[in-house]
């Protein structure tokens, strides 16, 4: 039996939620027993959020190694193999705690802010980065952290989960009308990712007649800075507020269009979602939203000029040719079933706790499928 221990820290995001309950929902049993910690208050709404218990560990103030001895403390009594850290800080710490460290990277803007600190937990030879896109491990990479620490293991997508989100009756538990165009952004809000400019287009859009709808998932600061100024322009009821704690990867399932057009780099795994479930993505020509969007084969892309908005960049693609948009909707889907896996992701993920514990290369028997060909 393999005990595995999972701590999560401040940056813990719906992403990560998401593969988080995959991975105690699908590995084994027989063979993997696993135990959740949180470092950060909220032990109560994590529970809920993963399905399991979690216990909030008492730590010092302070920031990363300064909570290893709580981290050592539950890693002592569970006698685990592995820590799986969901955040740079959780992984800060379960390196001081001594033990075995896999850290789950979905964000590369959180690579490169914390890359310094990743490159000398490296240096430990007791660390691997799990990275869930290659924008991630180039960043990595590029500040030193060594290839041999990181693999990249794409998130996985329920299908299942997606097929009961995309039925009417699911757009109609949210209040979306079933002849309206829902349009939906990623969780992670920052003034610098566009988002403005996704609701301005919306509006827009609404002012001139058509039917459209936007929904800005999660509840942040951000978010309802965007929800205000949406409301105050001079449009019909745009914005779409859903019930409280409708998951994210429901409401990407549920949307005609998701539109993420970031100026740099950004978390792709609500792209993986829109994949999968046929909903259209429009993005900006960013490294990130272009490892897995090609312009006019499985989505549309355009190039994004400095310092001028994009509404006028996003309209159109919005409101172009309807039976287009159906072609290469079916060809991301079909790149989704390959790619996303979620058996694929619960194995390779298996494959990198083993790789750690043998002292292999970190990706060691695990192949990109983005990446084949």
């Amino acid at each position: 039996m393999i005990h595995i221990g999972h701590a999560v820290d401040a940056t813990f995001a719906w992403d990560q939620r998401v593969a988080l309950a995959q991975l105690l929902d699908r590995l084994p049993s027989d063979r993997y027993a696993q135990h959740v910690c949180t470092l950060d208050e909220g032990a109560s709404d994590l529970a809920a959020a993963v399905g399991a218990p979690v216990e909030s560990l008492r730590c010092f103030r302070g920031w990363g190694a300064s909570k290893g001895p709580s981290v050592r403390r539950f890693v002592q009594r569970h006698h685990l193999d592995v820590l799986h850290a969901w955040g740079p800080e959780a992984a800060v710490a379960g390196v001081a705690s001594g033990g075995p460290v896999v850290l789950d990277l979905h964000d590369p803007v959180l690579a490169a802010r914390h890359v310094k600190r990743l490159r000398s937990l490296s240096e430990s030879g007791r660390f691997t980065a799990c990275c869930r896109a290659q924008i991630v491990r180039r960043r990595l990479v590029e500040g030193g952290v060594p290839l041999a620490s990181t693999a990249v293991v794409r998130p996985g997508v329920d299908f299942g989960l997606v097929n009961k989100a995309r039925r009417p009756a699911a757009r109609d538990a949210i209040g979306a009308g079933r002849d309206e165009f829902l349009i939906v952004t990623p969780e992670r809000l920052c003034r610098a990712d566009g988002h403005l400019d996704a609701c301005l287009v919306a509006c827009m859009l609404s002012r001139i007649g058509d039917r459209v709808r936007i929904v800005l998932p999660g509840d942040s600061r951000e978010q309802r800075r965007l929800a205000r100024q949406t409301q105050s322009v001079p449009a019909p009821p745009t914005l779409l507020t859903p019930p409280p704690g409708t998951p994210t990867e429901q409401l990407i399932a549920m949307a005609d269009a998701l539109i993420v057009v970031p100026r740099g780099d950004i978390a792709t795994t609500a792209v993986a979602w829109a994949m999968a479930a046929e909903t259209l993505v429009i993005g900006t020509a960013t490294y990130a939203v272009a490892e897995l969007i090609a312009a006019r084969v499985n989505g549309l892309l355009f190039k994004q000029t400095p310092g001028r908005r994009m509404v006028t960049d996003i309209a159109p693609l919005l409101r172009g040719d309807r039976s287009a948009h159906a072609k290469l909707k079916e060809a991301a889907r079909g790149q989704a079933y390959e790619v996303f896996g979620l058996r694929r992701c619960v194995e390779q993920t298996m494959q990198v706790y083993d790789n750690l514990l043998a002292g292999q290369a970190a990706d060691a028997n695990i192949n990109d499928p983005a990446m084949a060909g």
